[in-house]
């Protein structure tokens, strides 16, 4: 999201949150829902100069400032500088953008602070997508996480990778309470109610930039 208006669209839970870049370069979140009807605003991923409800054409500047409501003017007392879109805690650390619903989560990069020091030199932050591509699996979803839990299994599978990574510090999976990772390289998404459903899986390749960070 190096752009002013770049945005990514999630959902935590059942609720849909978009992340975006500011025009001062920061990145604000919100939820992802018009104020007027509730309609959605945003899908996917991409870019906007203002936030624009595809229903009634509300219009909300970056920041969530609501700039635009068509015929609302004849509504007294009605005046868009009142309203703004509900905005969300949010929080960049090494390059992944976390979002939380809660009003005061406590911050994220102090409760990451071993795992920083331990991934800092890949330099996340610095890597720019070069590809992506979608998948569409017609499996159990409940299969499909067990298989990414387990690790019994890389030894004979995945045989390269763990004869690569035996140098490495070991780490694992740090929960962050009240914290969701919006924007992470790998995805998966699930139709809900059903044991047996197709998981989309989104691949990001990357690579990092130059010129910029340490080394």
């Amino acid at each position: 999201m190096p752009r002013p208006g770049d945005f990514i669209c999630r959902d935590i839970i059942d609720a849909p949150v978009f992340a975006i870049r500011q025009k001062d370069k920061s990145i604000k979140a919100f939820s992802n829902v018009c104020l007027h009807r509730s309609a959605c605003l945003l899908s996917g991923d991409g870019h906007v100069s203002r936030i624009s409800c595809p229903y009634h054409s509300w219009t909300y500047e970056l920041d969530g400032r609501l700039i635009g409501a068509p015929f609302m003017q004849e509504t007294a007392g009605f005046e868009t500088k009142n309203y703004s879109l509900n905005e969300l805690a949010c929080e960049v650390w090494e390059g992944f953008i976390y979002v939380a619903l809660g009003s005061k989560p406590t911050s994220i990069a102090g409760q990451l602070t071993d795992l920083t020091s331990l991934i800092g030199d890949f330099r996340i932050a610095d890597y720019v997508p070069v590809f992506a591509e979608e998948e569409t699996w017609d499996t159990n979803w409940k299969c499909l996480v067990e298989n990414f839990m387990d690790v019994y299994h890389l030894h004979r599978v995945h045989r390269k990778f763990v004869q690569q990574s035996t140098d490495r510090p070991k780490s694992r999976r740090q929960s962050v309470p009240g914290w969701r990772c919006i924007s992470p390289i790998t995805t998966f998404r699930m139709r809900k109610g059903q044991d047996r459903c197709r998981r989309t899986r989104k691949i990001r390749g990357c690579k990092v930039r130059t010129g910029c960070g340490p080394g």
